[in-house]
Parts: structure tokens; sequence; C-alpha cells
């Protein structure tokens, strides 16, 4: 029989395309760990390390707040313990450098499933770089230190096995799913979007069911959906607060007007060019479903579902990103090509050379222990903690929402007054210290501020103005970033 011989030059060209490719992918999983080294920016990655380090410390899970005054005694949910856990031990043993290596390690696992997923829809190398970068860039303003990057990952692994059952009917697939989020409903409480995804899925094979009861496919995919639905729910419940985390997911989600005292939680402005292509990857997901014809209701309510979530809510953009692209993809099956065959190790080396990417960023000058430091201290009071710790000044303490954070982790010996975790705060405190710190009227009436014995805030905040004219407290320290103020022991009067 004969054989058919490869010329030599289409082999090395095959060969150097592989390489290419490679090279490619390795800069495109570590192109959102590049951009988004701001992570000593983000106010709330300071008290999940704090929580890490008090359950590695005591062994335990908290049940009611350690770190704030306010708190004291309350309620409370650490539900994103493992997240912690692991960015605090990082930290104990690496320094800030960990946190660096956590974001990027997160960032690049990211990218590298929404290629995958993409790519699978359609087997195009270029068009599924071309999609992943335009996603990439879309989310680029929530790529930070936080257990929502947790939340992206899963979410696009548990897409990818839903789409991938939808087209292949091969229910196996399924099995997979409770590990996830056995996982997932430890990291982070948006687990639930993961459930609401499966449940799309679900009610769909149920209406397929109930629309021919005859077919059998249809009944092994309802039994299978339903059974792996179930089965999800169930591990979500291995955690070490059980049922509670979900009244923890309906309260962050329910809190009443507190999206319009974080940022967070606030809708898109319309004023960063990411913005314009969100709205861009949702218009052109709109088209791709139209051009399809596609009647099934899964795929327009899931969209419907993630522009709601991502127009609606800053920190969600991502998902529009996600289920966008991926709508987008199977449209441009017309014209992708034939992937060429690549083996396993050739596979691995995009993973190989975007470790070695992100290796040589953090080891960076740029990014040393020292530089880390000095970035935290243009952004936080380090110094003044300092100075606060050395003269040993007690409390209660008065501070602002954006640094409560940063001082339960750098002063852990004084409960703060407020902190990033609003639901604890409640909206009503929210809305009060911000306008103490505003300098409102009603500022002297806050009764925070007359039982504290020590302030510290941003030297630029209009309290701390009022404060230095005040004669009822004494400004003992300021620089360029932080004002500390203690309260003047008043004469006593008889």
């Amino acid at each position: 029989m004969a054989t058919m011989t490869v010329p030599q030059s289409t082999v090395q060209a095959n060969r150097g395309a592989s390489v290419a490719q490679s090279v490619i992918l390795a800069f495109l999983y570590c192109l959102p760990a590049i951009w988004s080294l701001r992570f000593v920016w983000d106010p709330d990655i300071w008290w999940h390390l704090a929580a890490g380090d008090w359950i590695l410390q005591h062994r335990a899970f908290p049940h009611t707040d350690p770190f704030s005054a306010y708190g004291a005694g309350r309620p409370w949910v650490a539900y994103s313990w493992v997240f912690e856990v692991t960015a605090a031990w990082l930290v104990a043993h690496l320094g800030l450098i960990g946190l660096v290596a956590l974001q990027s390690a997160l960032s690049a696992a990211i990218v590298f499933a929404l290629q995958k997923l993409i790519f699978r829809v359609v087997p195009d190398f270029m068009i599924s770089v071309a999609l992943t970068t335009i996603a990439v860039i879309a989310m680029d303003p929530i790529f930070a230190p936080r257990p929502w990057l947790a939340t992206i990952l899963f979410f696009i692994l548990v897409l990818n096995v839903v789409l991938q059952v939808r087209e292949e009917f091969n229910h196996r697939h399924l099995w997979w799913l409770p590990l996830i989020f056995l996982v997932w409903a430890n990291i982070h409480t948006q687990f639930v979007y993961g459930l609401f995804l499966l449940l799309l899925a679900t009610a769909e094979a149920w209406w397929n069911w109930l629309n021919d009861r005859f077919s059998v496919l249809n009944r092994t995919a309802r039994n299978a959906w339903t059974i792996a639905a179930l089965g999800c729910v169930a591990a979500t419940l291995v955690n070490p607060y059980f049922i509670s985390v979900y009244k923890t997911a309906y309260e962050l989600g329910t809190q009443p007007a507190v999206s319009d005292l974080i940022a967070e939680l606030q809708s898109i402005a319309f004023r960063a060019p990411s913005d314009y292509l969100l709205l861009a990857i949702g218009l052109a997901a709109v088209a791709a479903l139209a051009w399809r014809r596609e009647d099934r209701p899964f795929p327009w309510v899931l969209l419907l579902w993630a522009m709601v979530s991502s127009f609606r809510m800053r920190r969600d953009v991502w998902m529009m990103a996600v289920v966008g692209t991926a709508t987008i993809a199977p449209a441009l099956r017309s014209i992708s090509l034939s992937p060429a065959p690549r083996s396993k190790l050739q596979s691995f080396y995009p993973a190989l050379g975007a470790g070695l990417l992100l290796a040589f960023f953090c080891g960076r000058p740029s990014l040393s222990p020292q530089r880390l430091q000095a970035e935290v201290a243009e952004h936080y009071p380090a110094a003044a903690v300092k100075v606060i710790e050395a003269r040993a000044i007690p409390g209660p303490l008065f501070n602002t929402y954006n640094w409560g954070g940063y001082l339960i982790w750098s002063l852990p010996r004084l409960p703060v007054s407020m902190d990033g975790r609003s639901l604890l705060q409640g909206t009503p405190r929210l809305q009060r210290s911000l306008d103490t710190w505003h300098g409102h009227r009603s500022w002297e009436s806050d009764p925070e501020l007359q039982n504290a014995n020590l302030i510290i805030g941003p030297q630029d905040q209009p309290l701390c103005a009022l404060l230095r004219r005040d004669s009822r407290y004494e400004l003992i320290y300021e620089d360029k970033v932080a004002s500390v103020f203690v309260k003047r022991e008043q004469p006593s009067t008889k």
C-alpha cells in the first residue's frame, strides 16, 4: 500500500505556525495580568487578607464579626474563606508579591478558559484569539484581586459544559459540575449565577420533554439535567455555613439603595472605551442570534440576563463579555478554517509560555517588596499607622469606608468604625459615614465621631479641614496621604 510523504517544507511551515500560535496565546493569557497590576488600589483586598489571617490563626470560621466596633457580636459570614486563606497564606510567605501572583494566575486562567470555550465553538485560531481579546479588553475594569475572579473562571467552565452538552447531547460532561460548585460555593456567593445558568438549561430540557413526551432523547436529557442541577445544589451546601451562604447571597443582591453609594455596584457610565466595547459586544450578539434565526429560548434568555446584569452593575461587566463573545462565535463558523492538528504537548506550550511570562513580570524590580510597599503607602495610610502604633494611641477609631479594610489588616488591635463589608454596615450607616466625611451640616451630631478618640482619614477630606479648625481635636500627624486627629481632654464642669 502506497503512503504519502509530507514535504519537509510543509512540516517546517506547520511547526513554525504552531510556535507562532503558542507565542500569541502565551501573551494573550498574560494580557490581563500585565494590564491590571493595580491590586494595591483595591480597598477590599485588605479585609479579605485579615479574614484569611483570622481563620489561619484560630483554625476556625468566624460566625460573628471580629473586626469592627459596630459589627462586634453581629452575625457575619466569611463566604470567601478559600480565597481569603489562600491570599493570606501567599502574603505571609511571599509578601505582597503573593497577591500579584494570585491575581495573575486567576486572570490567566480566565483567559485560557474563555479562549478554549470559543475555540471549541468555532475552531479557528485567529477568530478565537480575536474574540477572546475583545472580551478581555471589555472586562479590563474588573481584573483585581477579588474572589469574583474565581466566579468568572467557574462561570466560563460551567458555560462551556452547558453549551457542549446542549450541542453534543453527551450528558456525561454534567458530572463535573457538582465538583465545580463544591469549590465555587466556598469562594464567592456569586456561585448562584452558575446555578441560574444551570437552571436555564434544565428548564429548557423540561420544556423539550413537555413538547414531546414520547421522545426517549428528551426524557434522558430531562433526567440528566435535573439530577445534575440537584447535585450541584447539594454540593453548594458543603461549606462552613451550610444554607446561610444562600441568605448572604440574597442579602448582598438586594441591599436597598446601596448601589447609589458604592462605585462597583453602580451601572456603567459609558465614559471608558471598554464600556462602549461592551455595548458593541451586546449588539453583535443580538445580531448573531437573529442572523442564525435562533428560535430556542435558552440563548435569548441567557443573553438578556447577561445584558441586564452587566449594564446594571459595573462589577458584572464580565458576564456580557463572556456570554456575548460565546454567542457571537457560532455565527462565525462558516468563515472559520480547519485547525491544524495539535498534539497535547503542543497545546501545553502556551500555558508554559504564559507561566514563564508571568514569572518574568512578577520578578521585575518594579514589583519588588520595597516598591510594592511604596505603592501601598501612596494610596493608604501606611505611615500614619506606624505613628499610631508607635504612640499606642487608644480607640475608639473613626475612619473612612475605603480605608476600613486596610486598617483592619494593618491596625488589628483597633476595631474600625466602617469598612467595605456593606452588608454588615447597612445602607443608613454607609450614608451617614459619607455625609460626615463630606462635612455635611450634621457632621457634628454623628454619634460614632462623638465617641471616637482617634480619627484617621484622607487629608483632603472636608471633615479633616473642619477638624483642623475645631478646638476639640488635635492634629497629631499629617502627610500627603492621611491626617490623624485625637480628641482633646475637655475640662470637667462641676
